[in-house]
């Protein structure tokens, strides 16, 4: 029972840190997609902060009252003065001044200096838009790896608190009959637990059966299955949504394309990466076999010289011995003949 009670708690305290983990990472999820879908707007507007109330005009209320009647102005076009002084104005300031802006616009598209600051300034507008799309490209791309990673920690901790929820719904069970043994069930439903102050025999017998009713029912939540199912949140639609807007957008501005051009590229280096390298090792190999065939052919040719060495050798002694004995029997035939001729002379002699 101890056991249960202490499992129970460390799987109590493992689910909230859990959910409140998961919580944090909804969080998280929720602010990346509401700065894509930020990001992901044709025509993005600065609006202000503390926008001003439109201000209804003064004579609103005093208009809606039946006794209260505006005082007309005095019509202008009427009054000589006003007229004439309002053309003199017109005609000294008003006319003056356009004439002069008219003259200094017209000064500015024939300075060249003017002209060079326009054209600079659009360059330097065309970059800065530039780098702000780069940026902001660069962006949308870690705001979704990052979203893409929270998703997988929140699948990963959703499995922890299913399997914990289980765990513990088992255990709760488990522990709440495992207390009901030494009591009486009725056959009602739902079923009393009682238990008498003294004990027949027939109350053990029935004392047993609740007891064996018991096991069998703890079998039964041993393999019964109690994990928590989530619910699908709306914003994984949310975000598949933004995933494919990005894509779309990706393509009809030749991202996409240079994108798949790209990992074409890097296919084809590989494949040219992995040919070089069965070409290299085709060109180790032959190396490797020509230096064997040269060591072979050196030690057959090695072999070979001496063989004909030796060949050469037993012939020149053949030779040598022929001729020596060649010199000897001429030696020994011309010492005989020699022998024989003095032989002959003395027989003369003595004859």
């Amino acid at each position: 029972m101890k056991k249960y009670l202490s499992e129970e708690n460390k799987l109590k305290i493992t689910i909230r840190k859990d959910y409140f983990e998961r919580e944090n990472i909804k969080t998280k999820i929720l602010n990346n997609i509401n700065r894509l879908t930020h990001l992901c707007l044709d025509e993005k507007k600065d609006l202000p902060k503390n926008e001003s109330k439109k201000r209804g005009s003064r004579n609103e209320n005093l208009e809606n009252c039946p006794n209260f009647e505006i005082e007309k102005r005095p019509k202008l076009n009427e009054d000589e003065t006003t007229v004439t002084r309002n053309k003199r104005l017109l005609q000294n300031f008003l006319f003056d001044h356009l004439k002069k802006a008219k003259d200094a616009l017209e000064d500015e598209k024939t300075n060249k200096t003017i002209i060079m600051q326009q054209t600079q300034n659009k360059r330097v507008e065309a970059k800065l838009l530039e780098e702000k799309k780069k940026i902001e490209k660069n962006e949308i791309f870690d705001i979704e790896k990052k979203t893409n990673v929270l998703i997988n920690d929140i699948k990963m901790i959703e499995k922890n608190i299913k399997k914990n929820e289980g765990k513990f719904m088992k255990m709760s069970l488990i522990n709440h009959y495992d207390k009901m043994k030494n009591f009486i069930s009725t056959n009602t439903s739902p079923t009393i637990f009682w238990s008498p102050l003294k004990f027949n025999e027939k109350m053990k017998t029935l004392q047993k059966a609740t007891h064996e009713f018991i096991n069998k029912k703890i079998e039964e939540i041993e393999l019964a299955n109690y994990e928590v199912e989530f619910e699908e949140e709306h914003w994984v639609k949310e975000f598949q949504n933004l995933t494919e807007i990005i894509k779309r957008k990706s393509l009809e501005n030749g991202e996409g394309k240079n994108e798949e051009s790209e990992k074409n590229d890097e296919k084809s280096e590989e494949k040219s990466e992995g040919k070089n390298e069965e070409k290299e090792d085709e060109e180790e190999d032959e190396k490797s076999e020509g230096k064997n065939d040269e060591e072979n052919d050196e030690k057959n040719d090695e072999k070979n010289d001496e063989e004909n060495d030796e060949e050469e050798d037993e012939k020149n002694d053949e030779e040598n011995d022929e001729e020596e004995d060649e010199k000897n029997d001429k030696k020994n035939d011309e010492e005989e003949d020699k022998k024989n001729d003095e032989e002959d002379e003395k027989n003369e002699e003595v004859n």
